[in-house]
This record gives C-alpha cells, sequence and structure tokens, in this order.
C-alpha cells in the first residue's frame, strides 16, 4: 500500500479535503435541483404529498449513489471532481473498476452516519470511510493554479457553514419552534 509520505512514493498528491467537499457539493447541487424541480413538476401535476416526495427523494438518491459510481470507475469523473482536477483511484494508482465503484459509493451511507464523521474523516490521513472500504482514495488529477486552490477553500468553507447552520436550526432549534 503506498504511503504519501515515503520518499519513494511518485503518485499524483491526495486531493485536500476543501477540493473534495467543493466537488461532493456541485455534484449534490446537481441532484438537489434535480429533486426538488422534479418533485415540484409531481406535486403540481396532482401528486400525492409526502409519499411522492419521498418517493421522489428515493428515486433522485438511487441516481446520486449510481452517477458516483459509474463516473468514479475506468477513469471517469463526476462533473464535481472533473470541475476541481480530483479523480478516485486505488491505493495502488490504477483505476477502480464498477464493482469497486458502487462498493465506494454504497459506503457513503456509512460515510453519513453520526453527523457525517465517515466524510470527515477525510481531515485525518486524506480519506473518507467510504473509501477505506472499497481501498481507495481521491488524487489531484490535474494541475491547478493557486487561485483555484484559494477559491475552492472558500466555497468548501461557505459549504460546511451552510450545512452546519442548516443542521443546527433543523435539529436544534427546529423542535423548539414546533412546540411553541
Amino acid at each position: 500500500m503506498p504511503d504519501e509520505a515515503d520518499p519513494a512514493f511518485e503518485g499524483p498528491p491526495r486531493a485536500r479535503f476543501s477540493d473534495r467537499l467543493t466537488a461532493f457539493m456541485l455534484d449534490a447541487v446537481l441532484f438537489s435541483s434535480g429533486y426538488f424541480l422534479t418533485a415540484s413538476a409531481a406535486l403540481a401535476a396532482g401528486g400525492e404529498g409526502t409519499g411522492s416526495l419521498r418517493l421522489w427523494l428515493v428515486l433522485w438518491g438511487a441516481l446520486f449513489f449510481a452517477y458516483h459510481a459509474w463516473y468514479a470507475a475506468d477513469g471517469r469523473r463526476t462533473l464535481g471532481k472533473r470541475a476541481l482536477g480530483l479523480q478516485v483511484s486505488l491505493l495502488d494508482g490504477r483505476l477502480p473498476d464498477l464493482k469497486t465503484s458502487l462498493l465506494r459509493s454504497a459506503g457513503y451511507l456509512l460515510s453519513s452516519t453520526f453527523l457525517c464523521a465517515g466524510f470527515l474523516w477525510a481531515l485525518r490521513g486524506g480519506r473518507a470511510w467510504h473509501d477505506h472500504l472499497a481501498g481507495t482514495w481521491v488524487v489531484e488529477a490535474e494541475a491547478r493554479s493557486p487561485m483555484t486552490r484559494k477559491a475552492s477553500t472558500v466555497v468548501a468553507w461557505a459549504a460546511a457553514l451552510l450545512i452546519a447552520a442548516a443542521w443546527f436550526f433543523t435539529v436544534a432549534i427546529g423542535p423548539s419552534m414546533a412546540r411553541g
């Protein structure tokens, strides 16, 4: 298993957490938009309310996982990873196949538990829980300018603050406001 700290390591550098978060958020915005647009259209066309929304959520969630699995395999990249110059790689530097990418994508469910601790684990050594599960890591496939790196860091911090604020208002404040 290669180690970036090893002087003999010649692979591409591991992706920075901020770049990974920005790429993921770009992809999530696409799918969230698709969900909201199609769910709104279904409700407007006489959908069944909450049941219909759950169905759309499951459908778009499955599409999101399939999208990540397909584009992590065989050298393909999601739109977010392409924009940030990132790529999923096996630990030995080879590209993952579809089976490995499906396992990695399914691992998002594990990484999403406990306040997204599995995603945050990438702050410790660059690999999230789903990467450990599938034997992958995300690497910088293309060199980027310092300005692009700074922009990615700003976007990642803004996204992290937005996610934390949404959680706080939904979980901490929302229930107390609902009680009156």
